[in-house]
Order: C-alpha cells, then sequence, then structure tokens
C-alpha cells in the first residue's frame, strides 16, 4: 500500500479521506442523537472539520501499521495474531486516551466501563461502544486497502459509491445539526480528494512504467498542475453553488417579470381559445345529464339506501391479563452476550480473512528508473492532439474517405490496445522499437499466441508504413485475434521492462 508503492501513495491518502469524508456526517448523526444515549453520558459534538482530520489520520496510520505487517513476512499464525493483537490495543488506547485522559493510569474502571458499554448495548449507547465500533469500522477499512485495485474503472466506482453515500449522509446531517453547511463542506473536500484520485489512477493507467512496480513519486510539476486544475474547478463550482441560493433565484425571477406577464397572457389567450371550442360539447353534456336524471328514480333508490344503513356498534375490548414469560431472564442475558462475541467475532474474521487473500497474491516489489516531467500547462496535450490529426490526415490521402480509411483505423487502434496490454504485463515497448523487432517481446507477454501476434503486428506495419489496404475478412479475423489474446493468462514469472 503506502510503504509498497510510492507512485501509488497519493493514490491510497486521497481514496483514504474520500471514505472519510461520506463516513463523518454518518458518526456526526450518532453523536446528535442524543435520545439514543445512556442517560447523560452523551458525548459532546466536536467540530466536523476536525472529527474528519482525525479520522482520515487514524486510517491512515492504520495502514501503515498493516504494511509494517506486511513487509516483515511473519507465519501465518504469528501474522493473525499480531494483526489482532493490534487491533485490540489501538481500540482500548483510543477509548483510554480519547475519553479518559484525565484518570489514573492505575486506575481501571475504564476496562469495566467499556465492557458493560459493549455487553450491555440494549440499554443504550455509550461513548465507549461508539469509540469501539468506529475502530472496527477503521480497520476493517485498512484491510480493505490492502487488496483494493487501483485501475481507473475500480477507483471511478468507488467515487460514485462515495457520492452516493455521502448525500445520505450529508442529507439526514442537514436536518439535525444547527449548522447546516457542515454537510456542504464535506462535499468539497470529497471532490478535491476524489477527482485527485481519479486523475492519478489514469495517470497511472497510461503510465510507461511496469506493471505492479515498486513506481516512482508524480513529477513535482505535474502534481501540482494537476492539484491546481481540481482546486480551481472546485472552487468555481462552489463560488457558484453559493451564488445560487434561494434568494438570487428570487432575484432572478423578480426580474423576469415582464417576461412571465407576456408568458401568462398568452396562455389565457390560449384557454380561452380551448374554453370556446369546447363549451358547445360541455352544454349538450350537461342538459343530457338533467334530461337523464329526470326520467330515473335513481336518487330515490339512494336516499333509501342511505337511511336504511345502521352502524353496528364496536365490540367492547375485553381486558387481559398479562401472562409472565416463560423464558427465565438469564437466558435473555447469555444470549446477548452470545450475540455479542459472534458479530465481534465475524468482524475480526474478516478483517483476517482480507489480510490473508492479500499476503497470498502480494508481488514482490521490482525496481525502476525515474523519468522527469517538465511542466507543460496543457501544452503536451494539444501536440498530441496535433499529432493524432496528422496521423489521421496521412491516412485519408492514402486511403481517402471511405471503408477502406475506417479499416485502416481499427488496425492502429487493435495494435494500440496491444502494446498498452503489454505494457501492464511488464512488456512495454521502447519508442525506438520497431514492430517487427518488439514481436519477440510481445511473444513472451502472451504465450501461446504467436500467429495472432504475428498477423497482427504485419497488418499495422500495412497500414502504418505503406498504403495496402485491409479487406473486412481480414479485419475480422484480427479482431477475433485481439480477443484471443486478451483472455491470454498472465504468466507469473515475468522479466521486467
Amino acid at each position: 500500500m503506502i510503504l509498497t508503492n510510492r507512485r501509488h501513495r497519493l493514490i491510497f491518502i486521497c481514496l483514504a479521506g474520500m471514505e472519510m469524508a461520506w463516513f463523518t456526517p454518518l458518526l456526526l448523526l450518532l453523536l446528535y442523537a442524543q435520545r439514543r444515549w445512556r442517560g447523560d453520558l452523551a458525548l459532546p459534538v466536536p467540530t466536523p472539520l476536525a472529527l474528519f482530520g482525525v479520522l482520515w489520520i487514524s486510517l491512515i496510520l492504520l495502514m501503515l501499521a498493516l504494511d509494517v505487517l506486511q513487509k516483515r513476512d511473519l507465519e501465518s499464525p504469528r501474522f493473525e495474531l499480531s494483526v489482532l493483537a493490534l487491533l485490540l490495543l489501538t481500540s482500548l488506547l483510543a477509548i483510554r486516551f480519547g475519553l479518559y485522559t484525565r484518570a489514573l493510569l492505575t486506575d481501571g474502571t475504564w476496562l469495566r466501563n467499556t465492557a458493560d458499554a459493549i455487553f450491555n448495548f440494549q440499554r443504550g449507547l455509550r461513548p465507549e461502544l461508539l469509540f469501539f465500533l468506529t475502530m472496527l469500522f477503521l480497520w476493517q477499512r485498512a484491510a480493505s486497502a490492502s487488496s483494493r485495485d487501483l485501475g481507473f474503472f475500480s477507483v471511478g466506482v468507488s467515487f460514485r459509491l462515495g457520492i452516493l453515500l455521502l448525500i445520505v449522509g450529508g442529507s439526514l446531517l442537514v436536518g439535525v445539526t444547527p449548522q447546516p453547511l457542515a454537510a456542504v463542506q464535506f462535499l468539497w473536500i470529497y471532490f478535491v480528494l476524489g477527482l485527485s484520485a481519479v486523475a492519478l489512477s489514469r495517470i497511472d493507467q497510461h503510465a510507461t512504467r511496469g506493471y505492479d512496480s515498486a513506481g516512482v513519486m508524480l513529477p513535482t510539476g505535474r502534481l501540482a498542475q494537476l492539484l491546481a486544475i481540481i482546486a480551481g474547478v472546485v472552487g468555481a463550482t462552489a463560488l457558484l453553488a453559493g451564488w445560487l441560493t434561494p434568494q438570487g433565484q428570487l432575484r432572478l425571477v423578480q426580474q423576469l417579470l415582464p417576461l412571465w406577464l407576456f408568458l401568462a397572457k398568452i396562455l389565457r389567450f390560449i384557454l380561452d381559445a380551448i374554453f370556446w371550442l369546447v363549451a358547445p360539447v360541455l352544454e349538450w353534456l350537461l342538459e343530457l345529464l338533467v334530461r337523464l336524471f329526470r326520467e330515473s328514480d335513481l336518487l330515490t333508490r339512494l336516499d333509501g339506501i342511505l337511511q336504511n344503513m345502521q352502524v353496528a356498534p364496536l365490540d367492547t375490548q375485553i381486558a387481559t391479563q398479562p401472562t409472565p414469560d416463560p423464558i427465565p431472564p438469564w437466558i435473555w442475558v447469555a444470549a446477548r452476550y452470545a450475540l455479542v462475541l459472534v458479530v465481534l467475532t465475524l468482524m475480526v474474521a474478516l478483517v483476517l480473512v482480507v489480510l490473508g487473500r492479500v499476503r497470498r497474491g502480494r508481488s514482490a516489489d521490482q525496481d525502476e528508473a525515474a523519468a522527469g516531467e517538465a511542466l507543460t500547462l496543457g501544452g503536451s496535450s494539444l501536440r498530441r492532439g496535433l499529432q493524432r490529426l496528422r496521423r489521421l490526415a496521412r491516412l485519408v490521402r492514402r486511403y481517402g474517405l471511405g471503408s477502406q480509411l475506417l479499416a485502416a483505423i481499427s488496425v492502429q487502434n487493435l495494435y494500440a490496445n496491444l502494446t498498452r496490454l503489454a505494457r501492464q504485463r511488464g512488456f512495454g515497448r521502447p519508442p525506438a522499437l520497431s514492430p517487427d523487432d518488439y514481436l519477440p517481446l510481445l511473444s513472451q507477454a502472451f504465450p501461446g499466441q504467436d500467429a495472432a501476434l504475428q498477423r497482427l503486428t504485419l497488418a499495422y506495419m500495412r497500414v502504418h508504413y505503406g498504403d495496402h489496404p485491409v479487406a473486412e475478412n481480414e479485419l475480422a479475423q484480427l479482431r477475433a485475434d485481439f480477443r484471443a489474446i486478451q483472455e491470454t493468462p498472465r504468466q507469473e514469472n515475468r522479466q521486467p521492462d
């Protein structure tokens, strides 16, 4: 995680902040729910931003602790026992120094209160139980981060899911907090961290470095450019949201009053025209109904039915004596303690299972050379766009506007996706290496696909360096070859770039 891959460090930190941004409003809801607390033991509600900062730093520290344990390569029983000891120790320390700061070190009352709060949860929520559940949640998120996929699609899904959770928690928080703007602050924090994580994962996906390597930090200039763009977009959105208030919208509606009066006159004219058209039909229907009721005795019969209706008296309620509970009270107490133990065991087992799966699938770190990048402020993107336009213009000159041009573009896209897949497996193509010289590296990246790789390489060379068209049946074969290459399993013992 944070210690294993330096390039992924910023992504993990941003993802941790995203999770705490949507979790903090939910935690504040529990602090504001005073009637759920036990007696006068309710905690004072802290500042929202301060609570978010404490949770964010705590989650990062837990992720660091798990990184240190994973780097020590402990055996199976020792690793699980170490994680369990850390979980219990950090939870107790949080309760001891978070709630009993003024108690003496030799005073063990806080341990008894903690056990009473956990096992007698039915009496009401207590601060010790809230601290313990919060630490369990933080440990679960730290363990999940160990196996998190940092791909662009996975980070995007986490971003969208976090927005939904933040909307739910923030909407509920607005109804109970005396400071409604506190929920809006988490929205801007979430967007800054979320957009940073999405952008960094996209940059990492298109990086030229080895797959799952040790990584290097993003160049300072590029990182500053990225953060400046994100801060500018979110800041402009916040200013626009501050201007579009109900008072501002009311002023806008008042300024457009002449327009509304003009539209009202048009609407009144349209309604008058409609009534003028349907008035004869409505008068004819009214006369028809009056004639029907005069010739019928329906109203007389209805009046007789209503007079004959009688309301049945309600039965008197029979008071029943409460029957004693046949189950002894000690059975309910034992069941409650067993339920608490089962829930705690399941939560701890979930953390250990996730960490065990990560340890089994963890690959060794690899060295990588750092490559600097200058601050371009978007110039490189403009140059890439111009290069694509020039390549497209060359293809138009060679093949004209028609099916042959689309086939040539498809071949180039297939080969570009092929090199991208090979780069993710650790066999990137150096800029000075020709496609035919790059073919042996592709064979190492995708073993057993020599014929398909050769067909894709030859087709790309025909399109890129020559003007030989590609037939429709040949293009279909190339697409089938690319799908087969995609399904090739990854080689375990690969060579670095």
